[in-house]
């Protein structure tokens, strides 16, 4: 579609990305969700896992309180591209709607702020968590069979589902990953001593601390030539 000009004079490539081929194609864009999913010659292993899950949580850490990331980050959103057989995992993309500004809305949007701040904090930091149990296991999280017990009686996922079954999935990291069970445990519950809130620094130093640079260190000892 042409490009866009930033302050440093560099171009941006812009384009639309065809949501009905996600998964399809030579060079067309796939999901990290399509990646857990599959099987095949695509399947990740457990060094490629452990890097998107550090360029993942940073990227949260980064983006929470830009335009660029509203509400939870899910596998569905997170894209790699493609160049012929080879997926290019060291660059992933958010997909993400923005707001039309041509019609005016029809009411002024509230900025998140007290009680209701901290609970979409947590949710995000939740939903961290349950990526990184994807990840660090290379499976869904619809398709563990604890998910089973968290089901509404019509066999349909109810609110609670992914955060019970995550609890439940949290508890058998520790023989699958021992480096990552504190990280991923931290995401679920929010278990950090300063208020849950993308605005309070010392927050997000503790989430940095805590949860950013251990992934970091755990990738770089993975990639350490023996």
């Amino acid at each position: 579609m042409g490009y866009l000009q930033d302050d440093q004079r560099r171009y941006h490539e812009l384009h639309c990305v065809d949501s009905t081929h996600t998964s399809q194609g030579n060079n067309g864009p796939v999901t990290l969700e399509a990646l857990l999913m599959n099987r095949g010659e695509m399947r990740l292993s457990r060094t490629e896992r452990y890097q998107i899950a550090s360029v993942v949580a940073s990227s949260l850490l980064q983006l929470e309180t830009t335009p660029w990331l509203a509400g939870r980050l899910e596998k569905k959103n997170i894209m790699f591209y493609r160049r012929d057989s080879d997926v290019l995992l060291e660059q992933p993309y958010i997909s993400h709607l923005f707001r039309s500004t041509k019609y005016p809305q029809t009411a002024p949007e509230r900025s998140k702020t007290g009680l209701s701040a901290r609970f979409a904090t947590r949710d995000s930091l939740s939903s961290l968590g349950i990526l990184l149990l994807e990840l660090c296991f290379g499976e869904t999280i619809e398709s563990q069979h604890l998910r089973k017990s968290h089901l509404g009686l019509d066999g349909q996922p109810l609110g609670g589902t992914d955060y019970l079954t995550a609890r439940d999935w949290a508890e058998m990291v520790y023989e699958e990953e021992p480096a990552l069970e504190s990280i991923i445990r931290r995401c679920v519950f929010c278990t950090f001593e300063e208020k849950a809130d993308w605005g309070n620094e010392r927050f997000t130093q503790a989430v940095y601390a805590n949860v950013v640079e251990p992934l970091e260190q755990l990738v770089n000892q993975r990639l350490e030539p023996v």
